[in-house]
C-alpha cells in the first residue's frame, strides 16, 4: 500500500508540477500538487500566479506614501451638516485646540467610528498654508 502511494504521489507531481520532487513531508507534496492540479486546470500559468504573487509582495512591502501637508494647511470638511476644521502644525493635527499625531484619530472623534483618516478628509477642501 506505501508503495502505491508512493507511485500515485510520484505520477501526480509529474503530472501536475512537471519540476523535481523536493524532499519534503508528504502532506506539503499533495498541498503542492493540489495547487498547480487547480492552476493548470483553470488555465491559469502556474508561473503566472508565483509571478503575480512576488508583485505583490513587492508592492506590500513598499512602504506607504504618507500623506504630506504643508505646516499651516487648513482641512475643512463636513459631516452630517457640521463643518469641522483642522490645522496642519508642526506636531501634527491641531484640533478643537489638542494636537493628534493622526488624522484617523480626528476623524473618529468626529463619526465615534473607525475611519482612515485619509480617506475621511479626502474629499475636504485644502487651504494652503503659508
Amino acid at each position: 500500500m506505501a508503495c502505491h502511494l508512493e507511485t500515485s504521489i510520484t505520477g501526480a507531481w509529474d503530472r501536475y508540477v512537471k519540476l523535481p520532487i523536493p524532499t519534503i513531508r508528504k502532506v506539503l507534496l499533495n498541498k503542492y500538487i493540489a495547487w498547480y492540479k487547480q492552476t493548470r486546470e483553470s488555465g491559469i500559468s502556474p508561473k503566472y500566479v508565483l509571478k503575480r504573487i512576488e508583485q505583490a509582495q513587492k508592492g506590500f512591502n513598499q512602504p506607504h506614501r504618507k500623506l504630506y501637508f504643508k505646516v499651516g494647511t487648513k482641512l475643512i470638511r463636513s459631516y452630517k451638516g457640521t463643518k469641522y476644521e483642522v490645522l496642519v502644525v508642526d506636531a501634527g493635527f491641531l484640533y478643537k485646540g489638542d494636537i493628534y499625531k493622526s488624522l484617523s484619530a480626528i476623524a473618529q472623534l468626529i463619526t465615534g467610528a473607525h475611519w482612515n483618516g485619509k480617506v475621511f478628509f479626502e474629499g475636504s477642501k485644502y487651504v494652503r498654508g503659508t
